[in-house]
């Protein structure tokens, strides 16, 4: 179900609110999802890009307790434009709310609501930072309602840490990731 969790986030547009946000739970998280401190960060068209290559990802969801297999994925010019630092965009014609934006203290502030299928609807809000070349680190809470699976009607956390590791390898193309030891490209969905 975890698993799952994480898959919802990555097919919304994961995006983010502020690092500075300490662990919440029901009311005060949602409160926290919906009322985003995203509007103190000032306007900032532009968006971080990653360096060309191979990235290593660990994930942490919510306390910790389950783990989440160690993800590698490869970005070049034609991947980087098309995946969000966090996972394949999805169609923003989904999203009801699109911001993101550059705070003062250097980190990118992301939020957004967007509809999935079958009614389901996913909040999420939180920052990404690092320098992108070597390393970035996101924080994001998400909350998940109307989904026909009632276990995944709730508020999560996920933290990312990815840091650059070189050349993606031979066999990995631009939008290929590693989860469990097969290769899946993100654009295709296909696993080899």
């Amino acid at each position: 179900m975890r698993l799952t969790i994480c898959k919802i986030f990555f097919s919304s547009i994961l995006l983010i609110f502020a690092a500075t946000m300490s662990e919440t739970s029901g009311a005060a998280a949602a409160t926290a999802v919906e009322n985003s401190t995203f509007a103190a960060a000032p306007a900032d068209n532009s968006q971080p890009h990653r360096r060309f290559g191979l990235w290593e990802q660990h994930l942490t969801l919510d306390d910790g307790t389950y783990a989440i297999p160690t993800s590698r994925m490869c970005i070049d010019a034609a991947a980087e434009p098309r995946l969000t630092l966090v996972g394949a965009q999805m169609d923003r014609a989904q999203c009801g709310a699109y911001r993101f934006g550059r705070g003062a203290r250097g980190d990118w502030s992301f939020y957004s609501v967007c509809r999935l299928d079958r009614g389901t609807r996913v909040t999420t809000s939180g920052t990404a930072s690092g320098d992108f070349q070597s390393s970035y680190q996101i924080d994001v809470i998400g909350q998940t309602i109307g989904a026909v699976d009632a276990k995944l009607n709730a508020i999560h956390r996920l933290k990312i840490d990815a840091r650059w590791l070189g050349s993606c390898p031979a066999g990995m193309a631009g939008g290929d990731y590693t989860s469990g030891g097969s290769i899946i490209n993100a654009f295709r969905k296909s696993t080899r």
